[in-house]
């Protein structure tokens, strides 16, 4: 199953509708910021990180030379961490049902504060907590990881950590953007764009999920959404949000089906803008994709659009990517290129 194309029953109708929407048409246009091309292109070339058994990532994360990914090949065990610095590597998970297994890793996150490495179960809806240092040098049992049931009744597509809270976004019906606390998912803000009076539609909550990113120096949740150019800066001391759209102002385009007894929203996997994002100081990263892009999945361009909405430059990649994470002045970059398949660009 690839990231972020699956799309799951939630509620029960009885017909098919094409539907455009625009999100901002019902928030306050001080709260919206649109950002401007500034046709900024730099063209990077990337360097090989070449070891055997680095097969089918779904997505990546750098941290302290250590290259974390979740596989996406069933044959192998669930996630892979490389330390380039040693060229060493583990994999721990064996996909499956079992003690120390995980079915369906979706999405994950580091907990810095604490060193955790924090793994979402798609389908059983648990959190696999593993400890950093124990991952790094091989010590790691599967079966000594902390696994939070939450029993969440939604769909849970994307995790991060501020270092100490994890949160999450998802197909929610009564928030955008959810913290996990005494294992359990707590509101952080209710707002839809979409919508007056604080009313939420479960099918735009679909049609404008979205990848997230924490920006520790900014102490913001950052929301990029995977079928829209809007990035969405979340304050969860408060709630408050603010708005980066354009410069293309893509908006979704999806279907509400009736689906083996309930309904869903359906896009079309042609129209991914958004696939990934990263913040690093007053800069936030997003892996672009564009309006259509044909029969490939990957992206070839990194936006980096400033904490303001004022300035853009575009990194232009020489190959397909799927996932990214930034450090030390470079991009560690995913591709499903066979057996190498992570490349590292200077920036």
């Amino acid at each position: 199953m690839n990231r972020h194309f699956a799309y799951y029953s939630i509620a029960r109708v009885v017909f098919i509708t094409a539907v455009t929407l625009s999100q901002a048409s019902c928030i306050h246009p001080s709260r919206i910021v649109h950002v401007r091309d500034t046709h900024d292109d730099i063209v990077l070339n990337h360097e090989l990180i070449i070891h055997p058994g680095l097969t089918s990532f779904r997505n990546i994360q750098y941290y302290e030379s250590n290259i974390y990914g979740t596989i996406s090949d069933s044959r192998e065990p669930t996630l892979a961490c490389y330390n380039t610095a040693s060229s060493t590597l583990h994999k721990y998970y064996n996909k499956g049902r079992g003690p120390g297994e995980i079915l369906s890793a979706y999405d994950d996150c580091i907990i810095k504060g604490t060193r955790q490495f924090v793994i979402l179960d798609l389908q059983t809806k648990k959190l696999f907590i593993s400890p950093l240092d124990a991952m790094n040098d091989g010590s790691f049992l599967e079966t000594d990881a902390e696994v939070i049931d939450t029993k969440y009744p939604y769909i849970i597509v994307s995790l991060c950590s501020d270092g100490k809270s994890i949160y999450a976004s998802g197909f929610f019906e009564d928030s955008r953007i959810v913290r996990l606390e005494d294992n359990k998912w707590s509101p952080v803000t209710t707002y839809s764009p979409q919508t007056k009076d604080s009313e939420i539609d479960k099918f735009v909550m679909q049609a404008y999920q979205c990848q997230l990113s924490y920006n520790e120096e900014h102490k913001a949740i950052v929301a990029a959404c995977f079928h829209a150019d809007q990035i969405e800066i979340i304050n969860p001391s408060d709630g408050s949000v603010r708005f980066l759209k354009g410069p293309e102002n893509i908006e979704p385009q999806y279907e509400v089906k009736a689906d083996y007894g309930g309904t869903l929203a359906h896009l079309p996997k042609e129209r991914i803008i958004y696939r990934d994002v990263k913040t690093e100081g007053d800069w936030i990263y997003v892996l672009y994709c564009g309006a259509n892009i044909g029969k490939s999945l990957g992206c070839k361009e990194i936006r980096a659009i400033s904490w303001d909405g004022k300035h853009l430059r575009r990194y232009i990649l020489d190959r397909d990517v799927f996932s990214f994470d930034i450090s030390d002045g470079h991009f560690y970059c995913a591709t499903e290129d066979g057996d190498v398949v992570v490349y590292k660009y200077d920036r």
